[in-house]
């Protein structure tokens, strides 16, 4: 994450967590010539609604303006996710047992930083995968080498 995404992840985590949501992710990128301001969350007890982005939108939004972390315009924007919603911590490890993850590390493992495969397990803080194909079998990644994760459908 930027600075940027960072402070508006200070300011947003606990606005999210009041109104029973979680905070998945939050990012600050450009886009042709806009700047965009993504804050991405879930519902933990089930399904996400429109109304729950948009009370985040408004709440966030004003506390935005009073803290002003932002010097250029910008365009807010709240949303589910989706369906390869990134994995940030054990907790979405678990919770997403079972689905197929596609992960990078941040050095190679048995050569490779790229692995993808079904979460089986976590363990002592290692994720397991049961990948398939011609790299068939488990691995096991230490979350501490886990540069990014996200959830990935296969077709």
């Amino acid at each position: 994450m930027g600075k940027i995404a960072d402070e508006v992840t200070g300011i947003a985590a606990p606005i999210v967590e009041t109104q029973g949501l979680k905070l998945v992710d939050v990012e600050y990128i450009k886009e042709g010539s806009t700047w965009t301001l993504r804050i991405f969350i879930e519902n933990p007890d089930g399904e996400l609604k429109i109304e729950d982005c948009e009370r985040i939108s408004k709440i966030l939004s004003d506390r935005l303006d009073k803290k002003d972390p932002i010097d250029e315009s910008y365009l807010l924007e709240v949303s589910s996710p989706g369906l390869e919603r990134p994995l940030n911590d054990l907790e979405d490890y678990e919770k997403h047992k079972g689905n197929l993850i596609k992960v990078k590390t941040y050095a190679p493992l048995n050569g490779t930083k790229e692995f993808i495969g079904k979460i089986i397990g976590i363990e002592n803080n290692e994720v397991s995968l049961e990948r398939e194909g011609k790299n068939k079998g488990v691995i096991k990644i230490p979350f501490t080498k886990i540069a990014h994760a996200h959830l990935t459908v296969d077709f």
